[in-house]
């Protein structure tokens, strides 16, 4: 490991400034106690990839979580359960070897941190942590509290979100307060069949298209389930709607049709859910209809439509920051009652046959 922590360092210096350092002595951080040096070799470390300079990660130890973020800011205020903790050689190492963590340093700053202080000078018993970390690109670490059971804490694809939304700096999207805090509920208290990695993509999307497009995505998972709810009866079908889904997808490539089946799952929720729906997606010069699941649907597929296809007739309709942050909003709140509705029955948790 500290060959690896210090030869990198090295190859930094050498490309930022030929005939760097070159020499053979042994440097190492300075251990904290037997039980982080444990952890730097034996922890499970999952790395979640955001971006070139951005990653989250998490990491198990001996009945213990630790999340760690580098590249992205740090929210004002952590979810419950959440507490921010100072690295320690343990889990610097452990993120070291798995996410591949870039040199920040200059070559003059490597020097000045690494030249003089090695094996062989009187007095090094190994480099101070901070020293090191200095010359890295900057992870913050956090600690999941004794005690904490909030389901959301056990996926890093839930956790980066809730952190992403609550730190969100206010770029690229002109996301407001109200909108963020649905995305964070989405994240922490949304159902577990929710494919978490959808509005992650979007939350870390550069355009608002791009953000709801992955938020319909996730409406468009449950797509199956009004038909092959009324299948599974009739069959006596024991397992899953998504296992049947996935069966007959391959077998005989059937597929749901989309706004038909968005129509149907639309008019379980909510009248006023569809309300707003109608609302957001009603432009300015439009007249807004009747709060159906039909109406919804049509709205909510065209404006996909719109984005994903490029044809003369469906040119996307200019739509305004202020007007997609609604829409957004929209979407997130919709999302999380739908999966209330569906997503049990999505996954034969639920007794529902009807």
């Amino acid at each position: 490991m500290s060959n690896e922590i210090f030869g990198r360092l090295k190859s930094a210096g050498a490309k930022d400034e030929p005939g760097f350092l070159v020499d053979d002595n042994a440097r190492w951080i300075a251990r904290k106690d037997d039980k982080d040096a444990s952890l730097m070799a034996d922890a499970e470390v999952t790395i979640l990839p955001l971006g070139m300079r951005s990653f989250a990660s998490r990491i198990s130890f001996d009945g213990e979580r630790y999340f760690c973020f580098s590249g992205l800011p740090v929210p004002d205020f952590l979810p419950d359960g959440f507490e921010q903790i100072s690295a320690t050689p343990g889990l610097f190492g452990a993120v070291f070897v798995n996410a591949d963590l870039p040199v920040t340093a200059t070559a003059a700053e490597i020097r000045d941190a690494i030249e003089e202080q090695h094996r062989g000078v009187e007095g090094y018993q190994g480099h101070d942590l901070q020293t090191v970390l200095d010359l890295f690109q900057e992870v913050d670490f956090f600690r999941v509290a004794s005690g904490a059971d909030s389901i959301f804490l056990e996926s890093l694809e839930r956790v980066c979100g809730s952190y992403c939304a609550r730190g969100y700096p206010g770029y690229p999207l002109g996301l407001s307060s109200m909108t963020l805090s649905s995305i964070t509920e989405l994240f922490e208290s949304g159902h577990d069949t929710l494919p978490y990695h959808l509005p992650l993509q979007g939350l870390l999307s550069y355009t608002w298209p791009a953000f709801y497009l992955e938020l319909y995505r996730c409406i468009e998972q449950l797509y199956s389930v009004p038909r092959l709810q009324v299948l599974r009866k009739r069959l006596a079908h024991a397992g899953p709607i998504a296992e049947l889904a996935s069966t007959l997808e391959s077998i005989i490539s059937w597929r749901p049709r989309e706004q038909e089946s968005l129509s149907a799952i639309l008019s379980k929720i909510s009248e006023g859910r569809r309300a707003s729906i109608l609302s957001s997606f009603s432009l300015s010069a439009d007249t807004v209809p009747t709060a159906t699941g039909h109406n919804c649907a049509e709205k909510i597929y065209q404006l996909r439509n719109a984005h994903v296809h490029f044809r003369p007739a469906l040119s996307a309709p200019l739509i305004s920051a202020e007007e997609w942050d609604r829409i957004i909003y929209t979407m997130c709140v919709t999302v999380i009652e739908v999966y209330d509705l569906f997503g049990d029955i999505y996954t034969g948790n639920s007794l529902d046959m009807a």
